[in-house]
């Protein structure tokens, strides 16, 4: 098992080399039930969802959203 904290080793993992960093079975077999989406995807798919979710937080419309919602506004 692997951990750490340093953004640059998360960037590296989650994003530039994913692929040398597989989640294993056991992972899998918890996250099952979620099918192929970006939590356990790998290769081509994964790189697929992970440039439309991307792309969607990226957008203007979806930052405007989230700056008109603030910190209280989903909540309250």
């Amino acid at each position: 098992m692997l951990f750490t904290t340093d953004p640059l080793d998360i960037h590296h993992i989650l994003s530039k080399n994913f692929i040398n960093y597989p989640k294993g079975d056991k992972f899998r077999r918890i996250f099952d039930a979620l099918g192929d989406g970006i939590l356990n995807s790998i290769g081509e798919i994964w790189e697929m969802n992970h440039k439309i979710i991307f792309s969607i937080l990226k957008h203007a419309k979806f930052q405007s959203m989230v700056d008109r919602a603030g910190p209280t506004g989903l909540l309250g």
